[in-house]
């Protein structure tokens, strides 16, 4: 579990408040239904790296503990350090695993690591960056190495007892120095999205404090292809840059298919902001040719990396994202509204945000929950002998009104309270628990709706070659506006007030050079309700 930066701000919570929501409810595609077991010598993890081979499953680094302190000494200490290569059979729950021994420093470091990102092409897993503590450096770091693993050989070497380092090769090279991003495959390149470079111990207090920390966003996304013959080499690497819509970590990010049957990479919500210790809530498509927020949605549930999976339906022209439990910005009351928490707390909500065949973007709160609050940093495995289209599974081949298990929800941290890191006791801890994922298409289930409580309907954008910027909103009450513009370092540009105007749609315009820099974030606020929209501003 990488970073919770949250600082003791009293004034920002007052600010924000707890906000109350309505849901509507509507028809689900399908019912879900999760079933515990807990096969033996299963380790408890998170933050880990994992791959497949048929039904075995090779795990490789993250953490053993929960929710990281917030002490710098005792922050990603080396006891809670998952040091084991693991395999597991899917089918039958047998479970292996190999102490490494006489290991380089450099590949026994990286995988001690968490939140390293990880992609498996074909039967190669690559592996960069990584947050750990270093004996070489003696301090805590993000690793500069980009590695990649045999999957098939290094699996049956563990479960023959033997090494598997010879299947094992690693470069160092300073673009990969990255941690909490995401590694996927596009094409005929690989890409390194999002994440930060995170040096130094960590403290919530901020950088200055203590034995202090090297911090920064990449704000980038990367793109390369490699060769691993005859030995690991990265080659025609670019990277695309956006100190706004790319400024996320510890996020999620899913392979998109879109409407017109091309594919787009979805960079979910994520944290954190410039100007507070919150959640986006944006969704960011990138492709080769270009990049762009996602017009009018917000995700407002599950905002940390957990376990994901997408389904993809062609004959409906569909895809839907589903999202176990983890972190967010909501909460369910006991009469099923959401309620937001500045704290941003452990949850137990299962989520589904829906492709529609316009390409527009829809966010549903599933009436079957997370049996606790987990799902943080844990990851979603596939079941073997499915039907796939991308990375996605194929939702037509599924049998209607049968149910099929899909896959499993592997570790992650389980919390006993909603909000614990302010709390010196040990109450989260990593999950050993499996939890198969059943799903029966067409079958009668519910989902709400979390659309219709986006009341502000917030859209800004440019016009006139950029001369003008444009700002349009529903105001979901009587009374005065404010609209306030600030940077990308969350600095504040600019302030406008309403006069007292009814609830409605309104419209308000203002000049470019009113506003400085290529980005900027407008946020509305009235009484004790607001929302944010990121704009580039060419």
């Amino acid at each position: 579990m990488a970073f919770c930066n949250k600082k003791f701000i009293t004034s920002l919570l007052t600010l924000l408040g707890a906000t109350q929501m309505l849901i509507a409810q509507s028809q689900a595609p399908f019912s879900i239904r999760l079933e515990k077991h807990s096969p033996e010598a299963f380790p408890a993890l998170q933050s880990f790296v994992w791959a497949q081979n048929g039904p075995e499953v090779l795990i490789l680094a993250g953490r053993t503990d929960g929710l990281h302190k917030r002490q710098p000494f005792a922050a990603f200490d080396q006891a809670g350090v998952q040091g084991k290569w693991w395999v597991w059979n899917t089918q039958n729950d047998s479970v292996w695993s190999y102490t490494p021994s006489g290991f380089p420093a450099s590949i026994s470091e990286q995988l001690s690591s968490s939140n390293a990102q990880f992609v498996q092409i074909a039967d190669t897993l690559l592996i960069s960056g990584g947050y750990a503590y270093s004996p070489t450096a003696n301090a805590h770091t993000t690793f500069g190495y980009l590695s990649s693993v045999i999957v098939s050989k290094s699996i049956q070497a563990i479960k023959n007892g033997q090494s598997p380092l010879s299947y094992f090769q690693q470069t160092a090279d300073s673009r990969f120095k990255v941690t909490g991003g995401h590694m996927l495959s596009f094409n005929d390149e690989i890409i390194l999205a999002g994440g930060h470079l995170f040096d130094g111990s960590y403290n919530p207090m901020g950088p200055d404090h203590g034995p202090g920390f090297t911090q920064a966003y990449t704000n980038s996304v990367r793109r390369f292809q490699i060769q691993v013959s005859p030995q690991l080499t990265v080659t025609r690497f670019s990277s695309d840059y956006d100190s706004l819509l790319f400024h996320k970590r510890d996020y999620n990010a899913l392979p998109l298919y879109m409407a017109d049957g091309t594919w787009q990479i979805g960079l979910f919500s994520g944290v954190f902001q410039y100007s507070a210790d919150l959640p986006w809530t944006n969704l960011v498509t990138w492709t080769p040719q270009g990049w762009q927020e996602v017009a009018g949605f917000e995700q407002l549930l599950n905002q940390y990396h957990t376990a994901q999976i997408s389904l993809i339906s062609t004959a409906k022209n569909r895809q839907y994202s589903l999202f176990f439990g983890g972190i967010g910005l909501y909460t369910t009351d006991a009469n099923g509204n959401l309620v937001k928490d500045a704290n941003v707390p452990f949850v137990d909500h299962i989520s589904l945000v829906e492709r529609g065949e316009n390409n527009q973007f829809s966010e549903y709160l599933m009436d079957t929950p997370m049996p606790a609050r987990l799902g943080a940093a844990a990851a979603f495995i596939p079941a073997s002998g499915l039907a796939h289209l991308g990375e996605g599974l194929k939702y037509d081949a599924l049998p209607s009104q049968q149910e099929t298990w899909i896959g499993t929800i592997v570790g992650g941290i389980e919390s006993d309270q909603d909000n614990v890191f302010t709390s010196n006791n040990a109450l989260s801890r990593s999950n050993a628990a499996l939890y198969k994922v059943f799903i029966t298409p067409n079958a009668a289930a519910n989902m709400r709706s979390i659309e219709s409580f986006n009341d502000w309907k917030l859209m800004a954008y440019t016009e006139n070659q950029g001369e003008s910027i444009v700002i349009q909103f529903q105001q979901p009450f009587s009374g005065k506006t404010v609209l306030r513009f600030f940077d990308e370092t969350g600095k504040m540009l600019t302030l406008l007030q309403t006069q007292e105007q009814p609830s409605g749609r309104y419209e308000i315009k203002l000049e470019r050079q009113r506003i400085s820099g290529q980005h900027c974030i407008v946020e509305v606020e009235c009484g004790n309700s607001r929302a944010s929209r990121q704009i580039w501003l060419p």
